[in-house]
Protein backbone atom coordinates (compact mmCIF):
# COMPACT_ATOMS: atom_id res chain seq x y z
CA UNK A 1 0.00 0.00 0.00
CA UNK A 2 2.75 2.49 0.85
CA UNK A 3 4.28 2.05 -2.58
CA UNK A 4 0.95 2.96 -4.17
CA UNK A 5 0.60 6.16 -2.18
CA UNK A 6 4.18 7.18 -2.79
CA UNK A 7 3.90 6.67 -6.54
CA UNK A 8 0.98 9.08 -6.58
CA UNK A 9 3.28 12.10 -6.14
CA UNK A 10 0.47 13.97 -4.45
CA UNK A 11 -2.15 13.33 -7.15
CA UNK A 12 -4.26 11.26 -4.72
CA UNK A 13 -4.31 14.19 -2.34
CA UNK A 14 -6.67 16.37 -4.36
CA UNK A 15 -8.55 17.60 -1.31
CA UNK A 16 -8.33 17.57 2.44
CA UNK A 17 -11.01 15.61 4.28
CA UNK A 18 -10.49 17.88 7.29
CA UNK A 19 -12.76 20.40 5.58
CA UNK A 20 -15.51 17.80 5.15
CA UNK A 21 -15.65 17.58 8.95
CA UNK A 22 -14.51 21.05 9.97
CA UNK A 23 -17.44 21.44 12.39
CA UNK A 24 -16.23 18.41 14.36
CA UNK A 25 -12.91 20.18 14.96
CA UNK A 26 -14.43 23.64 15.59
CA UNK A 27 -14.04 23.55 19.38
CA UNK A 28 -10.26 23.19 19.18
CA UNK A 29 -8.62 26.54 19.91
CA UNK A 30 -6.89 27.64 16.71
CA UNK A 31 -3.77 28.54 18.73
CA UNK A 32 -3.50 25.01 20.13
CA UNK A 33 -0.49 22.88 19.31
CA UNK A 34 -2.09 20.33 16.97
CA UNK A 35 -0.53 17.33 15.25
CA UNK A 36 -2.39 16.07 12.18
CA UNK A 37 -1.80 12.36 11.58
CA UNK A 38 -1.93 11.51 7.86
CA UNK A 39 -2.03 15.20 6.94
CA UNK A 40 -1.94 14.58 3.16
CA UNK A 41 -1.84 17.98 1.45
CA UNK A 42 -1.48 19.71 4.82
CA UNK A 43 -4.23 22.25 4.06
CA UNK A 44 -5.71 21.86 7.55
CA UNK A 45 -2.55 23.38 9.04
CA UNK A 46 -3.71 26.76 7.78
CA UNK A 47 -6.39 26.47 10.49
CA UNK A 48 -3.77 25.82 13.21
CA UNK A 49 -0.74 28.13 12.99
CA UNK A 50 1.08 26.10 15.68
CA UNK A 51 0.21 22.78 14.02
CA UNK A 52 2.41 20.05 12.61
CA UNK A 53 1.41 17.61 9.90
CA UNK A 54 2.84 14.13 9.49
CA UNK A 55 2.50 11.71 6.62
CA UNK A 56 4.61 8.78 5.45
CA UNK A 57 4.42 9.76 1.77
CA UNK A 58 7.89 10.99 0.83
CA UNK A 59 6.58 12.64 -2.34
CA UNK A 60 4.35 15.19 -0.60
CA UNK A 61 7.10 17.79 -0.06
CA UNK A 62 6.26 19.51 -3.35
CA UNK A 63 2.55 19.59 -2.47
CA UNK A 64 3.33 21.02 0.99
CA UNK A 65 5.42 23.74 -0.67
CA UNK A 66 2.53 24.61 -3.01
CA UNK A 67 0.09 24.78 -0.09
CA UNK A 68 2.58 26.87 1.91
CA UNK A 69 3.03 24.53 4.89
CA UNK A 70 6.25 22.65 4.04
CA UNK A 71 8.00 24.06 7.11
CA UNK A 72 5.32 22.49 9.33
CA UNK A 73 5.08 19.02 7.77
CA UNK A 74 7.25 15.98 8.32
CA UNK A 75 7.60 12.61 6.66
CA UNK A 76 7.53 9.90 9.34
CA UNK A 77 5.74 6.76 10.43
CA UNK A 78 2.68 7.34 12.63
CA UNK A 79 3.93 4.74 15.10
CA UNK A 80 7.15 6.65 15.81
CA UNK A 81 6.64 10.41 16.05
CA UNK A 82 9.83 12.35 16.85
CA UNK A 83 8.23 14.37 19.67
CA UNK A 84 8.17 14.36 23.45
CA UNK A 85 5.20 13.07 25.43
CA UNK A 86 2.32 15.55 25.40
CA UNK A 87 4.25 17.88 23.10
CA UNK A 88 0.92 18.77 21.44
CA UNK A 89 -2.48 19.74 22.83
CA UNK A 90 -4.48 17.76 20.26
CA UNK A 91 -3.95 14.95 17.80
CA UNK A 92 -6.33 15.05 14.86
CA UNK A 93 -6.95 13.07 11.71
CA UNK A 94 -9.62 12.62 9.10
CA UNK A 95 -9.77 9.69 6.72
CA UNK A 96 -6.49 8.28 8.03
CA UNK A 97 -6.87 5.44 10.55
CA UNK A 98 -8.72 3.17 8.11
CA UNK A 99 -5.57 3.22 5.93
CA UNK A 100 -3.30 1.99 8.74
CA UNK A 101 -2.32 -1.67 8.53
CA UNK A 102 -4.42 -3.67 11.04
CA UNK A 103 -1.36 -4.82 13.01
CA UNK A 104 -0.28 -1.18 13.47
CA UNK A 105 -3.59 0.36 14.59
CA UNK A 106 -2.84 -0.05 18.31
CA UNK A 107 0.63 1.48 17.92
CA UNK A 108 -0.70 4.49 16.05
CA UNK A 109 -3.45 5.17 18.61
CA UNK A 110 -0.96 4.80 21.47
CA UNK A 111 1.31 7.28 19.70
CA UNK A 112 -1.57 9.74 19.24
CA UNK A 113 -2.29 9.55 22.96
CA UNK A 114 1.41 9.78 23.86
CA UNK A 115 2.13 13.00 21.95
CA UNK A 116 -1.19 14.73 22.72
CA UNK A 117 -3.45 14.48 25.77
CA UNK A 118 -6.57 15.02 23.67
CA UNK A 119 -7.65 13.73 20.28
CA UNK A 120 -10.31 14.08 17.61
CA UNK A 121 -10.39 11.61 14.76
CA UNK A 122 -12.76 10.75 11.93
CA UNK A 123 -12.58 7.21 10.53
CA UNK A 124 -14.25 6.06 7.32
CA UNK A 125 -15.72 2.67 8.17
CA UNK A 126 -17.15 1.13 5.01
CA UNK A 127 -14.54 -1.47 4.03
CA UNK A 128 -15.98 -1.78 0.53
CA UNK A 129 -15.66 1.88 -0.36
CA UNK A 130 -12.90 4.38 -0.55
CA UNK A 131 -10.02 4.87 -2.89
CA UNK A 132 -8.98 1.77 -4.80
CA UNK A 133 -5.41 0.79 -5.59
CA UNK A 134 -4.10 0.09 -9.09
CA UNK A 135 -5.29 -3.54 -8.89
CA UNK A 136 -8.68 -2.70 -7.39
CA UNK A 137 -7.55 -3.47 -3.83
CA UNK A 138 -9.32 -1.75 -0.99
CA UNK A 139 -6.96 0.77 0.58
CA UNK A 140 -9.19 1.07 3.64
CA UNK A 141 -7.44 -1.94 5.17
CA UNK A 142 -8.61 -1.19 8.72
CA UNK A 143 -12.14 0.02 7.97
CA UNK A 144 -13.85 -1.97 10.67
CA UNK A 145 -17.19 -1.88 12.41
CA UNK A 146 -18.23 0.37 15.27
CA UNK A 147 -17.63 -2.36 17.86
CA UNK A 148 -13.99 -2.78 16.76
CA UNK A 149 -13.25 0.95 17.02
CA UNK A 150 -15.16 1.36 20.31
CA UNK A 151 -13.26 -1.52 21.90
CA UNK A 152 -9.91 -0.39 20.50
CA UNK A 153 -10.20 3.17 21.81
CA UNK A 154 -11.66 2.06 25.16
CA UNK A 155 -8.74 -0.33 25.60
CA UNK A 156 -6.02 2.15 24.62
CA UNK A 157 -7.19 5.58 25.74
CA UNK A 158 -7.16 6.08 29.50
CA UNK A 159 -9.73 8.78 30.17
CA UNK A 160 -13.21 9.19 31.51
CA UNK A 161 -13.96 11.54 28.62
CA UNK A 162 -14.08 9.25 25.58
CA UNK A 163 -16.77 10.05 23.03
CA UNK A 164 -17.53 7.84 20.05
CA UNK A 165 -20.34 8.07 17.53
CA UNK A 166 -21.16 6.59 14.17
CA UNK A 167 -22.85 8.73 11.55
CA UNK A 168 -23.38 6.96 8.24
CA UNK A 169 -20.09 5.44 7.09
CA UNK A 170 -18.04 7.57 9.48
CA UNK A 171 -16.93 6.96 13.04
CA UNK A 172 -16.11 10.00 15.17
CA UNK A 173 -13.93 9.67 18.25
CA UNK A 174 -12.89 12.30 20.74
CA UNK A 175 -11.00 12.07 24.02
CA UNK A 176 -9.69 14.57 26.47
CA UNK A 177 -7.23 13.78 29.22
CA UNK A 178 -7.10 16.21 32.09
Amino acid sequence: MQEHYECQEGRYYRGDHFYDFKDFFSDIDRESRVINFGCGRGSSLKEFPRGLGIDFNTKLQKVWEEVGVADRCRVCEATDIPANDHNFDWSISSDFLEHVQPDQVDGVIREMDRVAPSGKHVIHMNAESGYRGPNGENLHVSANNTTFWDETFERLIRTEELYTKRIGNYFFVCWKNV
